[in-house]
Protein backbone atom coordinates (compact mmCIF):
# COMPACT_ATOMS: atom_id res chain seq x y z
CA UNK A 1 0.00 0.00 0.00
CA UNK A 2 1.20 3.48 -0.78
CA UNK A 3 1.17 6.38 1.67
CA UNK A 4 -1.79 8.64 1.06
CA UNK A 5 -1.08 12.31 1.61
CA UNK A 6 -3.43 14.96 0.30
CA UNK A 7 -2.41 18.48 -0.49
CA UNK A 8 -5.48 20.39 -1.61
CA UNK A 9 -4.68 23.01 -4.23
CA UNK A 10 -7.96 24.88 -4.29
CA UNK A 11 -9.68 24.96 -0.93
CA UNK A 12 -12.69 26.63 0.56
CA UNK A 13 -12.17 28.41 3.91
CA UNK A 14 -13.69 25.44 5.78
CA UNK A 15 -11.43 22.96 3.99
CA UNK A 16 -8.47 25.24 4.56
CA UNK A 17 -8.68 25.01 8.34
CA UNK A 18 -6.24 22.48 9.67
CA UNK A 19 -6.51 20.57 12.90
CA UNK A 20 -3.79 18.95 14.98
CA UNK A 21 -4.10 15.34 16.06
CA UNK A 22 -5.07 16.54 19.55
CA UNK A 23 -7.88 18.70 18.14
CA UNK A 24 -9.08 15.83 15.97
CA UNK A 25 -9.08 13.55 18.99
CA UNK A 26 -11.23 16.02 20.94
CA UNK A 27 -13.58 16.60 17.98
CA UNK A 28 -14.11 12.94 17.13
CA UNK A 29 -13.74 11.22 20.48
CA UNK A 30 -11.07 8.99 18.95
CA UNK A 31 -7.89 8.46 20.93
CA UNK A 32 -4.51 9.50 19.55
CA UNK A 33 -3.66 5.81 19.41
CA UNK A 34 -6.73 5.06 17.25
CA UNK A 35 -5.91 7.95 14.91
CA UNK A 36 -2.26 6.87 14.68
CA UNK A 37 -3.36 3.28 14.01
CA UNK A 38 -5.57 4.40 11.13
CA UNK A 39 -2.66 6.45 9.79
CA UNK A 40 -0.25 3.51 10.15
CA UNK A 41 -2.71 1.27 8.30
CA UNK A 42 -2.97 3.96 5.59
CA UNK A 43 -6.73 4.25 5.97
CA UNK A 44 -6.85 8.02 6.36
CA UNK A 45 -5.33 10.92 4.51
CA UNK A 46 -3.66 13.89 6.14
CA UNK A 47 -1.52 16.91 5.40
CA UNK A 48 2.15 17.20 6.25
CA UNK A 49 3.22 20.80 6.81
CA UNK A 50 6.63 22.25 6.01
CA UNK A 51 7.70 21.61 9.62
CA UNK A 52 6.79 17.91 9.15
CA UNK A 53 3.74 18.16 11.43
CA UNK A 54 0.63 16.15 10.66
CA UNK A 55 -2.59 18.09 10.25
CA UNK A 56 -6.09 17.17 9.20
CA UNK A 57 -8.75 19.05 7.30
CA UNK A 58 -12.48 18.61 7.79
CA UNK A 59 -12.45 16.18 4.86
CA UNK A 60 -9.85 14.05 6.64
CA UNK A 61 -11.84 14.18 9.88
CA UNK A 62 -14.90 12.89 8.06
CA UNK A 63 -12.71 10.16 6.60
CA UNK A 64 -11.53 9.22 10.10
CA UNK A 65 -15.10 9.00 11.30
CA UNK A 66 -16.06 6.80 8.34
CA UNK A 67 -13.12 4.45 8.96
CA UNK A 68 -13.90 4.29 12.67
CA UNK A 69 -17.58 3.56 11.96
CA UNK A 70 -16.67 0.77 9.55
CA UNK A 71 -14.24 -0.81 12.00
CA UNK A 72 -16.10 -0.31 15.27
CA UNK A 73 -19.78 -0.41 14.32
CA UNK A 74 -19.70 -2.61 11.24
CA UNK A 75 -16.82 -4.85 12.44
CA UNK A 76 -14.96 -4.52 9.12
CA UNK A 77 -11.27 -5.41 9.30
CA UNK A 78 -8.43 -3.24 7.95
CA UNK A 79 -8.34 -5.02 4.58
CA UNK A 80 -12.10 -4.64 4.23
CA UNK A 81 -11.99 -0.95 5.09
CA UNK A 82 -9.20 -0.41 2.58
CA UNK A 83 -11.21 -2.26 -0.07
CA UNK A 84 -14.35 -0.22 0.70
CA UNK A 85 -12.41 3.06 0.50
CA UNK A 86 -10.79 2.06 -2.79
CA UNK A 87 -14.19 1.09 -4.22
CA UNK A 88 -15.63 4.45 -3.14
CA UNK A 89 -12.78 6.20 -4.99
CA UNK A 90 -13.36 4.10 -8.10
CA UNK A 91 -17.10 4.78 -7.97
CA UNK A 92 -16.47 8.54 -7.65
CA UNK A 93 -14.01 8.36 -10.55
CA UNK A 94 -16.46 6.42 -12.73
CA UNK A 95 -19.23 8.83 -11.80
CA UNK A 96 -17.05 11.75 -12.90
CA UNK A 97 -16.16 9.94 -16.12
CA UNK A 98 -19.85 9.35 -16.84
CA UNK A 99 -20.60 13.01 -16.18
CA UNK A 100 -17.85 14.01 -18.61
CA UNK A 101 -19.19 11.65 -21.28
CA UNK A 102 -22.73 12.95 -20.73
CA UNK A 103 -21.53 16.55 -21.01
CA UNK A 104 -19.66 15.74 -24.23
CA UNK A 105 -22.73 14.12 -25.79
CA UNK A 106 -25.01 16.93 -24.63
CA UNK A 107 -22.72 19.40 -26.40
CA UNK A 108 -22.78 17.26 -29.54
CA UNK A 109 -26.57 16.97 -29.40
CA UNK A 110 -26.93 20.73 -29.01
CA UNK A 111 -24.71 21.25 -32.03
CA UNK A 112 -26.71 18.73 -34.09
CA UNK A 113 -29.96 20.37 -32.99
CA UNK A 114 -28.63 23.79 -33.97
CA UNK A 115 -27.59 22.49 -37.38
CA UNK A 116 -30.97 20.77 -37.80
CA UNK A 117 -32.88 23.95 -36.93
CA UNK A 118 -30.71 25.97 -39.32
CA UNK A 119 -31.41 23.44 -42.08
CA UNK A 120 -35.16 23.61 -41.39
CA UNK A 121 -35.02 27.40 -41.61
CA UNK A 122 -33.07 27.19 -44.86
CA UNK A 123 -35.60 24.74 -46.32
CA UNK A 124 -38.49 26.98 -45.24
CA UNK A 125 -36.80 30.02 -46.80
CA UNK A 126 -36.21 28.05 -50.02
CA UNK A 127 -39.87 26.96 -50.06
CA UNK A 128 -41.11 30.50 -49.57
CA UNK A 129 -38.78 31.71 -52.33
CA UNK A 130 -39.98 28.94 -54.69
CA UNK A 131 -43.64 29.80 -54.09
CA UNK A 132 -43.17 33.40 -55.21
Amino acid sequence: MKLRIIRTIERTPVEDKRYSIEEVSRLTGLSRDQINYYIKEELVEYVVDADNTLHFTIVHILQLQRVNWLMQQMQVNVSGVDMILEMRKKIRSLHQELNNIRDKYEEQLLQIRKEYEEEIQRINRDKSTDVR
